[in-house]
Formats: structure tokens, C-alpha cells, sequence
């Protein structure tokens, strides 16, 4: 019996010591970025069809631990499955893909990048991706998940080194003319005090650039970021619903910065050729709005990691008509779940 005991104990040691030996050790980190690798990548055109259509999925807010957890297979599984039963131009992934500042002992960044990167290069699916303030907040930067994300060859991901990481632009070419801009933009993270970022001057003028020389060439544009602007919340009080897309809203405010505004308001609207804003990042929004000759559209969090207000996981599907004249025969946008 003594023996037995003793050997208990010896047992429930071991057990102990592994617990604490596992609790101590470190998450992997991500290699060191490079950004030079992000300035000198030329990214493919997005090719319309014979219709000059294009059909983009995008998801936000995964949120994945570490690639091998139950609930990250599970959206991992909901997003091959969308990507085998639908043909898809391109996938979007707005931000906070990976999860941020999280202490578990199974998280693991670098291969919950594998995890999705390798789902796409084996789907030979060419997809985009866009920092949210997640994403760079732990065991990696934003510049190392970006950098890593570039050693794939169907990740579409740049920088034009404007503040922040990740503003680039893919073009969609018809009849091998360039048709339609999306630019991708950096919302940014937040501080040492918890308190975000702003997008900086020189992002908004980059934007500016883009956007007007599409403008003198009769080109429209789509925005996609993580964050919303505040006035998201007016487009949804007072916008129309736009292509029967979902309505959920329970947000009585945005957290992020109001100096991110200024983009909309002394840039977007001004120049006026961007008809789409698309966004993430408060999980449980999701909804599509026409207001001021704009789509306003908050789409909920994609992740079984992730709060998002008890709504079908999922996204959105955009349809960019490269033959339309204005918001509503620009887009046809549409639910699409797991």
C-alpha cells in the first residue's frame, strides 16, 4: 500500500511539474519581418469574367489561437468548404485573422499562419489580407505576419510604407483594361496605453493618390480596412438597406479613433469614386447600407473564437459589376455562412 501510494505521488509530481514546465514556456514567436520584401512585391490582376464580373468572399474576425484547436479546425473547415463549393476571384480576410493578446499556453501564431496560408496554396485560391488591431499584437508584429504571409505565392500582400503596414492595391482588369481599384488599407492598432492608433497623414494622401488618378481615369474604387469610420453608426441610422444584404445592429458605438474620419471626410467623399467601405472588427455587426452615395458594410466575425452576437459564421459575398455606373449596379452583396 505504502508503495502504491508513493508511486501516486511520484505520479501527481511528474503531473505538476509538466503543467508548470508547459505554463512557463513561451509561445512561439514569428520570424523578424522584412520590409522590403512587402515594397517589391508585384501582385497579380484580379481578372474579371467574360461578363466583366468579379466575385470577391470576404471574412473577418477568425481569431484563430493556433490553427489545431477544435474551434480553429472548425473555421478553418467552414472556410475550405465555402472555397470548394463556390468560385471565388479572390478572399478578403479584414483583419484580426489571427488572435491578439492571448497568454495560452497552445498559442501558437506561426502555425495558425501555416494552417491558413497552406488551406489557400493547396485551393490554388489568391487571397487578401489586412491587419486588424489584433493581429501584430503578440508573439509577432504586424510587419512579421505580413512578411511571413508573403513567402506564399496566393497571399496577395504589399506595402506602400505610408504608416502602418499593409496598404497596397490589387487592380481587376476587363477585356485587359484596368477596371477597378481595391485598395487595402492599414487601420492600425492600438498604442502602449491602450488607446488606438490613428491613421496617419501619409496614408490618407496615399490614398488620395490612388483613388484620384483612378478618378481622371473613370475608374471606380473599393475600400477595404478593418476598422470602421464612427460614422458607420449614421450610415446605419439613416442609410437604405443595400442589395438585401443582412441587418443586424446592436452598436451604440465604435471603438476606434475619430481622427480616422478624416479619411472619409477630406479624402473619400471629396474625391468621390469610392462606392464601397468594407469592414470588420465589432464582431456582431453585420449589414450593408447605402448612405451618401457609399455601401457602408460591417461584416460579422467569422471565427467559432470569436464573439458575434449569436449570428450564422460566416461572410459576406461581393460581386463588383466592372460595367456599372453607380453604387448599386457597382455591387451585388450577399450572406454567405459556413
Amino acid at each position: 500500500m505504502k508503495k502504491y501510494c508513493k508511486l501516486i505521488t511520484f505520479v501527481l509530481a511528474i503531473c505538476v511539474f509538466a503543467f508548470i514546465l508547459t505554463a512557463c514556456t513561451p509561445p512561439p514567436e514569428l520570424a523578424k519581418g522584412n520590409l522590403d520584401t512587402l515594397l517589391n512585391r508585384n501582385l497579380p490582376d484580379i481578372v474579371a469574367n467574360e461578363n466583366g464580373k468579379v466575385n470577391i468572399l470576404m471574412l473577418s474576425d477568425t481569431h484563430l489561437l493556433n490553427g489545431k484547436s477544435k474551434k480553429d479546425m472548425k473555421t478553418i473547415d467552414g472556410i475550405a468548404k465555402l472555397v470548394d463549393n463556390n468560385k471565388f476571384d479572390l478572399v478578403v480576410l479584414t483583419g484580426d485573422v489571427f488572435e491578439g493578446y492571448n497568454k495560452k499556453s497552445s498559442y501558437d501564431k506561426p502555425n495558425a499562419i501555416k494552417v491558413i496560408a497552406e488551406l489557400f496554396e493547396q485551393k490554388n485560391q489568391y487571397w487578401a489580407f489586412i491587419s486588424g488591431n489584433n493581429d501584430g499584437e503578440y508573439c509577432g508584429s504586424t510587419l512579421d505576419v505580413m512578411t511571413a504571409l508573403a513567402s506564399y505565392s496566393h497571399a496577395l500582400v504589399a506595402d506602400n510604407n505610408v504608416g502602418g503596414v499593409g496598404n497596397y492595391t490589387i487592380d481587376i482588369t476587363y477585356n485587359e483594361k484596368v477596371a477597378h481599384t481595391l485598395i487595402f488599407m492599414d487601420s492600425r492598432m492600438r498604442d502602449d496605453n491602450n488607446k488606438f492608433i490613428a491613421i496617419s497623414k501619409e496614408q490618407r494622401e496615399w490614398y488620395a493618390n490612388i483613388a484620384s488618378n483612378a478618378q481622371q481615369d473613370d475608374i471606380f474604387t473599393s475600400l477595404f480596412m478593418h476598422i470602421p469610420f464612427i460614422e458607420f453608426l449614421e450610415a446605419y441610422k439613416n442609410g437604405s438597406n443595400f442589395s438585401d444584404y443582412n441587418d443586424h445592429s446592436t452598436a451604440k458605438q465604435i471603438n476606434t479613433t475619430e481622427e480616422n474620419s478624416l479619411l472619409l471626410t477630406e479624402k473619400i467623399l471629396p474625391i468621390g469614386n469610392t462606392k464601397l467601405i468594407a469592414t470588420g472588427h465589432t464582431h456582431g455587426e453585420d449589414y450593408a447600407k447605402l448612405y451618401k452615395d457609399i455601401c457602408f458594410l460591417q461584416v460579422r466575425a467569422a471565427g467559432y473564437n470569436a464573439w458575434n452576437d449569436n449570428l450564422p459564421n460566416g461572410g459576406a459575398v461581393i460581386t463588383i459589376d466592372t460595367n456599372g455606373k453607380d453604387t448599386t449596379s457597382l455591387y451585388s452583396i450577399k450572406s454567405i455562412n459556413f
